[in-house]
């Protein structure tokens, strides 16, 4: 209907045969290292930002009576999706704004 159907024999144009490729590679990337992806939380004090990393991988970061944070806390998480191995670093720092003198 209009469209040039492709021959077996005929060659794969070179632009879809380097994307597969790349996408091949990649593939193969990132079954064998994994991926690495790290979040940081900022923001003022009290807003949260130690509940929504915990939540967000169901780490606890937060105590069980949540005290401000008074320093970089950085915890791992490692877990697998798709047979691929991920490692997400999760950041959480301190509040800003409580120690400044304005």
């Amino acid at each position: 209907m209009g469209g040039r159907q492709r021959d077996d024999h005929e060659p794969i144009p070179a632009q879809l045969s380097v994307r597969e490729g790349l996408l091949g590679q990649r593939i193969q990337e990132l079954e064998s290292h994994g991926e690495c992806v790290t979040i940081m939380c900022v923001g003022e004090s009290g807003v949260g930002k130690s509940t929504l990393l915990s939540n967000i991988f169901t780490v606890p970061i937060v105590h069980s009576v949540p005290k401000p944070t008074v320093k970089i806390v950085e915890t791992s998480v490692k877990f697998e999706c798709d047979g691929i191995p991920i490692t997400v670093h999760l950041i959480d720092t301190p509040g800003y704004g409580d120690n400044m003198d304005i």
